[in-house]
């Protein structure tokens, strides 16, 4: 029984649900169930918790002048009271989550779907700093996908682990072809998110 941070072997192996063997950055379920066991065992590691999600959602997070300047093109996007369908990936999901709930109902935007790829919004951390968390009155189906193994997307948006009202639809099931598990481009090439996509935009 190796302790990293406190961590025990034991301890990730139940966030995995397997035993711990090969250790080291190509399994990446013994990494995932490593990051996902700081996240919830280390109250301390906030910080961590929230790079783990890449160093662009720190920065979006906790420097007003990197967000204002990237919600900037965002908001370009939207047009008050035009149907628009917001997909979103990584970092992109955080921005777009949070200019949605924050703007949405003052700008009339509308949105009949918004899709999440590779979305690490429900990583403690970074949950907590976006709080209190809410469903965006602009939205009106939230579809969320991802690879178990992405890294970044530690956890599915539901009522566990982001709960809202109502409820997030979650796609947990994707296989993610690319190196990291969390390329864009792999989950496009999903058919459930493409179909999902499509009919948003097609009716």
């Amino acid at each position: 029984m190796q302790a990293r941070c406190g961590i025990t072997d034991a301890e990730i192996a139940e966030v995995t649900g397997a035993e711990v063997l090969d250790k080291g950055v190509l399994n990446w379920g013994w990494v995932q169930g490593l990051l996902e066991t700081i996240d919830r065992h280390v109250p301390l590691a906030s910080g961590a918790s929230i790079a783990l999600a890449t160093n662009d959602v720190y920065q979006y997070v906790d420097n007003i002048g990197v967000r204002d300047e990237i919600e900037v093109g965002v908001r370009q996007a939207l047009t008050a009271e035009v149907p628009t369908v917001v997909v979103s990936h990584s970092l992109g999901t955080v921005v777009a989550y949070n200019l949605l709930r924050r703007e949405g109902a003052a700008q009339r935007w509308n949105v009949p779907l918004f899709v999440t790829l590779g979305s690490p919004l429900a990583v403690t951390a970074l949950r907590k700093k976006l709080s209190p968390n809410r469903h965006p009155t602009c939205v009106g189906r939230w579809f969320n996908a991802f690879d178990k193994r992405d890294v970044v997307a530690l956890y599915p948006l539901d009522t566990k682990n982001f709960p809202l009202d109502p409820e997030i639809t979650n796609k947990q099931d994707v296989d993610n072809p690319t190196s990291n598990r969390h390329g864009i481009s792999g989950y496009l090439s999903d058919p459930e998110v493409a179909r999902t996509i499509h009919a948003a935009l097609t009716s």
